[in-house]
């Protein structure tokens, strides 16, 4: 009823805790790419592979403003253009938007196996980044206390 009246603004993205992100590092791949920004991704087409300490990997395609997730990219027609080494807890960093994506990569969080750290860092900036004081609004207790 608030947020119709427009007294408070309803978050928009609730994240999961950054222990279930770890525990399925694939599942929070594909849920990354609806996350897309269609104007920062419109001229890039690349294939990002992450790579698991388990052995699991899982990918995204970029290309032209959507991402397409890849569930088993050993039998993906194509190759990744970037790979990365890194664990189910850096994942939850990049995921969360806990660190910038450079640090992570330039601290050894995040290793580049194949392909430039840069472009690397490029192509995961194209994806819109989790920022915690614009996703939930908590209303004043005057408005909560006038609603009950």
């Amino acid at each position: 009823a608030l947020a119709l009246e427009g007294k408070v603004t309803l978050p928009r993205v609730v994240p999961p805790a950054p222990e279930t992100i770890a525990a399925f590092p694939a599942t929070f791949v594909d849920y990354y790419r609806v996350r897309i920004d269609p104007l920062k991704s419109d001229k890039t087409d690349s294939v990002l592979r992450f790579d698991f300490p388990d052995g699991t990997s899982a990918g995204l395609q970029v290309r032209r403003a959507v991402a397409e997730f890849i569930e088993e990219p050993d039998s993906y027609p194509r190759n990744a253009d970037i790979v990365l080494k890194l664990t189910p807890e850096a994942w939850a960093k990049v995921y969360l938007s806990a660190a910038p994506i450079d640090d992570l990569i330039e601290g050894g969080e995040i290793t580049v196996t194949t392909g430039d750290a840069a472009e690397a860092a490029r192509v995961l900036n194209v994806f819109d980044r989790y920022d915690p004081a614009r996703a939930v609004v908590i209303p004043p207790a005057s408005l909560v206390q006038g609603h009950m």
